[in-house]
């Protein structure tokens, strides 16, 4: 290669812009205005199809919010006292909504990392009340077995 070329080579190399950080696209990645605490929350949705996100809490004036940015939902939690309290909040309204087989997983404390190292913590599906049928053919049969009996 000749000196000119490498020349060239170098220039075309070091011009390029660097690229955005992920907090460009992504403000839920800036950790400035949020607590220095993520978890992972995975389950079932309501349509019973699996999913991952993370969970980010931001500090505000009453205290911390547990935010879930899914799909095109968005559930944030009332203030409280602690990262832990919210993100409790935010499990039983997930579940309220259908949503089951919860778990959340520490992933970042005190703006550390933390992989995997943290253990999963699996939350219990509320009991749900068996669906009584209300079709016309539901109540066919009903009577049909009350009238063989």
């Amino acid at each position: 290669m000749r000196d000119v070329d490498r020349l060239d080579f170098h220039l075309v190399c070091s011009s390029r812009a660097s690229r955005p950080s992920r907090t460009a696209f992504y403000p839920e990645f800036a950790m400035s205005d949020q607590a220095q605490e993520k978890h992972q929350l995975a389950g079932l949705d309501t349509r019973e199809r699996g999913f991952s996100r993370p969970i980010v809490f931001e500090q505000g004036d009453g205290g911390y919010h547990a935010i879930l940015r899914y799909e095109t939902t968005r559930v944030v939690t009332t203030a409280h006292d602690t990262p832990g309290a919210a993100l409790e909040e935010l499990i039983r309204t997930l579940q309220g909504q259908g949503y089951s087989q919860l778990r959340s997983q520490l992933s970042v404390r005190g703006g550390t990392y933390l992989g995997s190292q943290e253990p999963w913590i699996e939350y219990p599906d509320p009991a749900r009340q068996p669906e009584t049928p209300d079709g016309l053919i539901s109540k066919f049969f009903a009577w049909f077995n009350r009238s063989t009996s």
